[in-house]
């Protein structure tokens, strides 16, 4: 009786050892694919996603790079690491919003459509935006908007850019091929969402990576540097 007592408790004694291996085991894995979906990305470094025509070549569009600017639970937070085009916040200089301006059509529609393969819309997110009054000026931000792809506000690019290298930012061939403008120091002027101190005006950051608030809507030098956010 003894002994077969004693074999039944060295029985349970592995099966409880063997549990706790399991148990421990796939704990430790599952942090380990925790940590290594939270760690694949880091904040300012560079990523490629779609592509998009940059050297004004004849060989096909080139793959575009982004600079990580923010990660979250929900996804990734993604600036254009060159300025890829140069297009007006807004085709005619009139009052408009980051709602009604006509460069949010063109980047949800022409740029997406173009620059994002199907299996990377699927990547995108649907982003939901805060369209705020400028914070210095008080001039209408307009209606809020969710948008596949659009530009950064002033308090995304104070939190995220501002003193930072990549707040200068440079353009494409194709880009300057298109009237971008080009500074004496080799960077560019490039469009954040915000009116400035009146409704017919856009804010820029210029060439030496600051805020700016003297272009109108309908100027047509200043470059497109689209921001998107993607699923982690």
């Amino acid at each position: 009786m003894r002994k077969a007592l004693k074999v039944f408790l060295n029985y349970v004694s592995i099966v409880f050892a063997m549990v706790l291996i399991f148990v421990f085991n796939g704990s430790n894995q599952q942090n380990l694919q925790m940590k290594a979906a939270n760690s694949s990305y880091r904040v300012g470094e560079t990523v490629t996603f779609g592509h998009y025509e940059q050297d004004s070549s004849k060989a096909g569009a080139e793959p575009i790079e982004w600079i990580v600017l923010d990660v979250q639970n929900g996804g990734v937070f993604l600036l254009s690491k060159y300025g890829l085009d140069a297009k007006p916040y807004n085709r005619t200089d009139t009052d408009v919003t980051w709602e009604t301006c006509s460069l949010r059509s063109w980047l949800n529609n022409q740029f997406y459509n173009s620059a994002f393969s199907s299996s990377e819309k699927q990547q995108i997110h649907w982003t939901s935006l805060e369209n705020l009054d400028n914070p210095q000026f008080g001039t209408s931000g307009g209606r809020d908007t969710n948008d596949y792809v659009f530009l950064m506000d002033i308090r995304e690019y104070n939190k995220l850019v501002s003193g930072k290298s990549y707040s200068k930012c440079a353009a494409t061939k194709y880009a300057r091929a298109n009237g971008g403008a080009v500074w004496s120091d080799g960077y560019s002027p490039w469009w954040l969402r915000d009116p400035t101190y009146y409704q017919g005006g856009a804010t820029t950051v210029n060439s030496e990576g600051h805020l700016d608030y003297n272009a109108n809507v309908g100027n047509n030098v200043i470059i497109v540097r689209p921001a998107i956010f993607i699923k982690n």
